[in-house]
C-alpha cells in the first residue's frame, strides 16, 4: 500500500517511514538524485557540473508542476477511506499511482538525454556491473532461499507497508493477509526474468545512444520510448506482465482494506492527511 501512495519522484524517498523524514528527503532530492546516478556511472567532472546545475532545477520543476497534482490525488484518496474501499477504488489507486510515477519520470527526459549523450564505455560497463551486483542480491534474497523463507520475507514487507498506514494489525488479520498474499504474489522467477529484460533494454538503448550519438531531440524520444516500455511493456507478453502486476496490486489492496476495521480506516485517513500536509508544505516552500 505504501508504494502505491508514495510513488513519485526519487524512489529512495519511498524507504522513509516518517512524514518529517519524507519532507527532509524531498528537500534533499537533488543531492539524492546526484548520489544515485553517481553510484551507477561514477560521474566525470563535466557530468558532475551538469548534474549540479540540472538537479535543483528538476526538483523545482517537480515541486511546481507535479506536487499540486499529487496533493489533489491524496485528497481524493483520503475521501475513499470513509468506508471499506470498493474494487473500482482500489483500481483507481493503482492506476493513478502509476500515472503519477510516469509523469514524474517524464520530466527527467530532457536532462536524461543530455546525460546519456555524455556517457562513455567505462560508465556503461559500470552500469552493467551495478545491475549484476543488484541481481546477485535479489537472487540471495528472493531466489536462493526456500520458498517458505522467500514468502515470509515478502509477506513481512507487505505487513510493514500496511501497518505504516493502518497501525498494528491483529493476529487474525495477518493470518487472512497470508491467504491474500498466497493468491496474488507474483512468482519471483517471473519477476526476476522481467527485471533482467528491463536491464538489458536499458543497456542496449544506452549503448545505441553512445555509439550513434543522435541529436538531443532524437535521444530524448529514444529515452521516452524506453521509459514507457519499462513501465508499460513493449511486446504483448511484456504488456500482459505489467497488466498482471497492476491487477495483482489492485486485488491485494482491495482485499487487505476489506480486513481493516473502522478505527484502522481512520488511521489510514489520518496518515494520508499528514502526507497531504507534507506535500502542501513542500509546494509552499
Amino acid at each position: 500500500m505504501r508504494k502505491l501512495l508514495l510513488s513519485f519522484f526519487i524512489p529512495l524517498t519511498l524507504l522513509l517511514n516518517s512524514c518529517s523524514s519524507f519532507q527532509l528527503a524531498y528537500n534533499q532530492s537533488d543531492f539524492l538524485l546526484k548520489w544515485w546516478i553517481n553510484s551507477y556511472i561514477d560521474s566525470t567532472a563535466s557530468q558532475k557540473v551538469f548534474l549540479d546545475q540540472a538537479a535543483p532545477k528538476l526538483l523545482n520543476t517537480h515541486r511546481l508542476n507535479e506536487l499540486p497534482q499529487v496533493q489533489a490525488k491524496l485528497i481524493k484518496l483520503r475521501s475513499l477511506f470513509d468506508r471499506t474501499i470498493r474494487f473500482e477504488d482500489a483500481k483507481f489507486i493503482t492506476i493513478e499511482s502509476r500515472a503519477v510515477f510516469e509523469s514524474s519520470i517524464l520530466i527527467l527526459l530532457d536532462d536524461a538525454a543530455t546525460l546519456a549523450l555524455l556517457l562513455n564505455p567505462i560508465q556503461l560497463s559500470n552500469i552493467e556491473k551495478a545491475f549484476k551486483k543488484s541481481n546477485s542480491q535479489y537472487q540471495s534474497d528472493y531466489l536462493n532461499p526456500s520458498a517458505q523463507a522467500i514468502f515470509e520475507k515478502r509477506f513481512d514487507k507487505l505487513v510493514e507497508r500496511t501497518e505504516f498506514f493502518s497501525g498494528d494489525l491483529s493476529k487474525t488479520q495477518k493470518t487472512q493477509m497470508q491467504i491474500i498474499a498466497t493468491q496474488f504474489f507474483l512468482d519471483n522467477t517471473i519477476i526476476y526474468q522481467n527485471r533482467l529484460r528491463k536491464q538489458a533494454d536499458i543497456l542496449s538503448t544506452l549503448n545505441l545512444i553512445m555509439q550513434t550519438k543522435p541529436s538531443h531531440p532524437v535521444t530524448k524520444e529514444i529515452l521516452k520510448t524506453l521509459l514507457l516500455s519499462l513501465i508499460n511493456g513493449r511486446t504483448a507478453d511484456q504488456k500482459e506482465y505489467e497488466h498482471q502486476r497492476l491487477e495483482n496490486s489492485t486485488m491485494v489492496l482491495f482485499k487487505i482494506t476489506e480486513l481493516l476495521n473502522g478505527q484502522q480506516l481512520k488511521k489510514v485517513q489520518s496518515k494520508i492527511k499528514s502526507l497531504e500536509g507534507d506535500v502542501a508544505s513542500l509546494i509552499g516552500s
